[in-house]
């Protein structure tokens, strides 16, 4: 059993946050004599405190022992920070998949696109798209440098795979590049795998409550039996 394995956590407001760090302090304290009871310690130097929301965060112990608070954590991959920003896992997940990128051109000495094309979907865009759905980058600067990996990726896959002609030396745009080599943009996938997830939830594949996410309106419009918004929440 390792430290991140375990986690409590509980949503509160400002009607129920003393209440709410009462019930987490008790939890804490079950889950510590629980470990206790089955001989297996807690490592405090790796159990930390992540606060999300206005209020302030509170103070937990175990063992007189406070625990260290922290404002980024890295969970199933997914870095989170107390902003819910994402730069961090943007900047991550941009530097992994450039170094793939760059492994791929530096060892496969090929000039088939089709090959190359392969290994940059089995490398290089499964980092860029593991669990868009929580961090998928909401703001045109972040767009741009996930954007940026698919860029650099077709603009080396042009020059290795294209014989450039004599009297025209300069290189295709992003666009026309994506349309020889068969490729979506990321932002484009990545609103595709935001949609299939809502799909999905509606259709009651996950274990998601879609009313705490979107109000169902009823419609005699075209757009179907009913339209859905975005809860306040």
């Amino acid at each position: 059993m390792y430290a991140n394995d375990i986690k409590v956590y509980a949503p509160y407001n400002s009607a129920n946050y003393s209440e709410i760090h009462e019930a987490l302090r008790s939890s804490i304290l079950q889950l510590i004599n629980w470990s206790q009871h089955f001989n297996i310690p807690v490592n405090l130097s790796k159990t930390t405190v992540f606060h999300l929301g206005r209020g302030d965060a509170m103070e937990y112990k175990i063992d007189d022992v406070t625990l260290r608070a922290c404002d980024e954590i890295k969970d199933l991959g997914i870095h989170f920070k107390s902003d819910l920003s994402f730069d961090t896992h943007i900047r991550e997940t941009v530097r992994k998949s450039l170094a793939t990128l760059f492994t791929i051109f530096r060892n496969v000495h090929s000039n088939n696109a089709g090959i190359l094309v392969k290994l940059f979907k089995a490398y290089v865009r499964p980092t860029l798209e593991y669990g868009s759905q929580v961090w998928s980058p909401s703001t045109e600067k972040r767009q741009k440098a996930v954007e940026k990996v698919q860029q650099i990726f077709t603009r080396m896959l042009h020059y290795r795979c294209t014989t450039p002609s004599q009297d025209d030396c300069s290189i295709p745009s992003y666009a026309l590049r994506m349309r020889a080599f068969k490729l979506d943009s990321l932002l484009y996938r990545h609103v595709v795998n935001d949609i299939v997830f809502c799909f999905k939830a509606l259709k009651m594949e996950y274990k998601l409550k879609a009313s705490k996410y979107w109000i169902f309106r009823p419609c005699c419009g075209r757009a179907g039996g009913f339209v859905l918004l975005p809860t306040s929440s």
